[in-house]
């Protein structure tokens, strides 16, 4: 599942949450405020910075894979240890 930013107005706090694409969510995780919306993605602004600092996007996007393939093995891992716990 992706992963996206939010932002609410209410309290002014980002918080990331991987979610399906489509999906909004209707209140902020902190205080539960209407008013949120959803900011770039990270990738987008890093791509970008790194461009400016003269990196090859190439080079950027490789990394990007390869934290997303660390993040999946770290989910993989939380979805096993919460099958185990619920199999007891």
């Amino acid at each position: 599942m992706p992963r996206y930013t939010y932002f609410c107005h209410s309290c002014y706090k980002t918080w990331d949450a991987r979610q399906p694409m489509g999906f909004n969510p209707d209140q902020c995780k902190y205080c539960e405020g209407k008013i949120i919306d959803r900011m770039p993605s990270s990738f987008i602004k890093v791509v970008k910075e790194a461009v400016e600092e003269g990196r090859k996007v190439g080079e950027v996007t490789k990394e990007y894979i390869e934290l997303a393939r660390e993040d999946l093995k770290d989910m993989q891992k939380d979805l096993k240890t919460t099958e185990d716990i619920s199999d007891d």
